[in-house]
């Protein structure tokens, strides 16, 4: 019993630690907050916050891999194929306007921009074994090349979305990026394969 009461404790603390950072991390940047501001706003003491984390880096990190797990448990990006690629685009955009505090912050902050990079190069890897299937004849490094084009593009049109306060709705948003994928991979072949 006495474990499920620290159990419950210590996600109370950390639930108090992360809604905190947020507090503050809408007035600054991270580098300009202090564990010490962070632990008098969340009402612990410092021993408490180093018990659970390094520092606030550490803090951003374990939170940015929460919710790009979150986001793999949402999409199952090994079912990705031609066929149910605008589903897999409105599961992203949908979980993230579903989880808006933790994206808006975490994604505007300067720290974080790894948590898309990461979910788009999943999606995207096992977008490149639908490719396969089809035999696009051209070479891997062209298709590397694509595909940093437009993860990058992705992410960039996603940040600008959280930044527009997600005026538009994901599935919108989920046809124009799918549109945009659809049409630079089908001039692929067109492209050298040297």
């Amino acid at each position: 019993m006495k474990a499920v009461k620290e159990n419950r404790k210590v996600k109370y603390t950390k639930m108090v630690i992360r809604e905190s950072l947020f507090k503050l991390l809408k007035a600054k940047q991270l580098n300009q907050i202090t564990v010490k501001e962070l632990c008098k706003l969340a009402d612990i003491n410092r021993g408490t916050f180093y018990s659970h984390y390094m520092d606030l880096f550490d803090l951003v990190q374990k939170l940015e891999e929460a919710l790009i797990e979150d986001m793999k448990a949402v999409i199952k990006f090994e079912n990705i194929g031609q066929d149910n690629q605008l589903e897999m685009f409105v599961d992203i955009f949908s979980h993230i306007k579903n989880n808006i505090e933790e994206y808006q912050i975490l994604l505007l902050n300067p720290n974080s921009s790894r948590i898309l990079d990461e979910i788009i190069a999943e999606a995207y890897e096992h977008h490149l074994l639908a490719l396969e299937d089809i035999k696009v004849p051209i070479s891997k490094n062209m298709v590397d090349y694509s595909f940093a084009l437009v993860s990058s593009g992705s992410a960039r049109v996603i940040m600008k979305w959280i930044k527009n306060d997600f005026a538009e709705p994901p599935q919108e948003m989920a046809r124009l990026i799918n549109h945009f994928t659809n049409t630079g991979f089908a001039s692929l072949p067109a492209v050298s394969t040297h």
